[in-house]
């Protein structure tokens, strides 16, 4: 048995996109993140400080490509400290689905579309 068996059920992308997140229904903004990949099942993001685990967060993710910010409901599922005041993060989305994210999987149809 392979315990490394990848179990995703959605294909992982890899493309530009950054962001920043707040506690769901607050307007505070928590931090910021630099994304590392993403599917339509959530995100694993580079954030420079530790972000609450458990809670419901408003991510709001933003690329070249997209006109104004994508913005989704998350959960932290995992995080570690990969060296002093620097996390990686696992983020599961609550309505799992691409269209919310097509432009960072179709850049370019969506900046033909008008």
């Amino acid at each position: 048995m392979d315990v490394w068996k990848d179990r995703r059920v959605f294909e992982r992308m890899q493309e530009g996109f950054a962001g920043w997140y707040a506690i769901k229904d607050t307007d505070e903004i928590l931090g910021e993140f630099s994304g590392l990949d993403f599917s339509a099942g959530g995100i694993r993001v580079n954030a420079n400080r530790k972000i609450v685990e458990g809670r419901a967060l408003d991510i709001n993710i933003t690329s070249p490509e997209a006109k104004t910010p994508i913005q989704k409901t998350a959960q932290i599922v995992w995080q570690r400290e990969v060296k002093p005041g620097s996390y990686e993060a696992g983020l599961k989305f609550y309505q799992q689905d691409l269209g919310h994210l097509w432009p960072l999987v179709n850049p370019e149809q969506y900046s033909k579309e008008e």
